[in-house]
């Protein structure tokens, strides 16, 4: 699902995102996919500062994304569509088949294999050890 990404800015902006460079021009909009588009607006971007010590306006991120409507939201409902997103990378997909083809390709380093394996793992102890005071009382 697309949305519109707003850049409220007096001045174009220029950020490198996911190895692309995007622009969006002063007081206008680019489309994005939904999750890519909070991805972009929660992005650090660095401050540059003036000579003066004050921070430069060119750096200011006033990045806007427009919320999905309600008419877009029944839409999505009304297909019944059943959708798998992946946790990692938040990309959705519409088959199960396809997000895991999608993860062993992209994401086999976290991927759990061996399920019982996994489960003869101890659990760590949470906290930190109890306290000694060295001195022994007897009783």
């Amino acid at each position: 699902m697309k949305v519109k990404v707003w850049n409220n800015n007096t001045v174009e902006w220029k950020e490198k995102f996911k190895g692309e460079d995007i622009v969006i021009p002063s007081k206008g909009y680019i489309e994005m996919e939904f999750y890519e588009a909070h991805e972009f607006k929660g992005q650090f971007a660095p401050i540059k500062i003036k000579g003066d010590g004050t921070q430069d306006p060119t750096s200011f991120k006033m990045i806007k994304v427009d919320a999905l409507k309600q008419e877009e939201k029944d839409e999505l409902e009304e297909e019944g569509q059943e959708v798998y997103p992946c946790n990692l990378c938040k990309k959705v997909y519409s088959t199960e088949g396809a997000l895991v083809k999608h993860s062993e390709a992209q994401h086999a380093e976290a991927m759990v294999t061996d399920f019982e394996a996994e489960k003869q793992v101890p659990a760590k102890k949470r906290g930190r050890p109890a306290k000694t005071t060295g001195v022994e009382v007897n009783g």
